[in-house]
């Protein structure tokens, strides 16, 4: 339940049409990360869309380390809102997470510490995501609204110098093979610990990899069965059940 009647957290996403009729729902592991923490400290909060081209003219100065390049989820907390400031601005998923954990300690998303959470983040970002990315980059435009899709094309034919998207994904079954080998240490340490990866308490570092779950099932549906059962225990896929009741909603 909302913890108060009044809204005070907007959180800003990516626009697309990935949803139910074209509707607009959460799409990207990064923008993700807030959704299960404002579920698990049952708090509520309004999505605003914006499309990719939008960002760095309508909200990319609000405290980005990289102004040039800023990304979403940002966060705006107007509760905090006096005189002409609209409130505080939180940006990028892991600032949010301090900042949400620091107002709203309980129940806490760092279960065993921050520490341990933050590894697995930077894990992830290194061994895991550039992976998956890879293997789905040129599903990305289409489920995205059609300013943001070009936007996307172009700025990552450009990162990864190449004329078309399809130059990277053509080698899905190598960037699956690298998927799975950066996947495996999180499989033996769900293996361990018998349910979440931290322990008996679902934690950020579950939401870090659940991000990643929500991204192949929003962009490649039909191959999340596979991805699920990359691990053949059957442990990811038990893991990824136990999961469902804290991932927040989408739209």
């Amino acid at each position: 339940m909302p913890e108060t009647a009044t809204m005070t957290y907007y959180l800003y996403d990516i626009n697309n049409v990935a949803g139910k009729d074209g509707k607009a729902i959460c799409w990207s592991p990064n923008t993700y990360k807030p959704r299960p923490i404002f579920q698990v400290k049952g708090l509520d909060y309004e999505t605003r869309w914006i499309s990719y081209p939008d960002i760095k003219p309508q909200i990319g100065h609000h405290g980005q380390a990289d102004a040039e390049t800023p990304i979403c989820p940002i966060l705006l907390d107007t509760s905090t809102a006096s005189g002409e400031s609209e409130g505080t601005w939180v940006p990028e998923s892991f600032e949010i997470a301090q900042y949400l954990e620091e107002k709203h300690p309980e129940p806490t998303i760092f279960p065993g510490g921050k520490d341990v959470h933050k590894r697995l983040l930077d894990y992830c970002a290194k061994e895991v995501l550039p992976h998956a990315l890879k293997w789905m980059l040129d599903k990305i435009p289409p489920k995205l609204d059609e300013r943001g899709g070009r936007y996307f094309s172009e700025t990552r034919c450009k990162r990864f110098n190449v004329e078309s998207l399809s130059d990277i994904s053509k080698n899905r079954d190598a960037h699956l093979v690298g998927l799975r080998a950066g996947l495996t240490p999180l499989f033996h340490a769900i293996r361990q610990s018998g349910k979440f990866l931290t322990g008996e308490d679902f934690g950020y570092a579950d939401i870090v990899l659940l991000g990643i779950c929500q991204w192949v099932e929003t962009i490649v549906p039909d191959e999340l069965d596979m991805f699920l059962n990359i691990d053949d225990s059957g442990n990811f896929k038990a893991w990824r059940e136990l999961c469902r009741p804290f991932e927040g909603k989408m739209d």
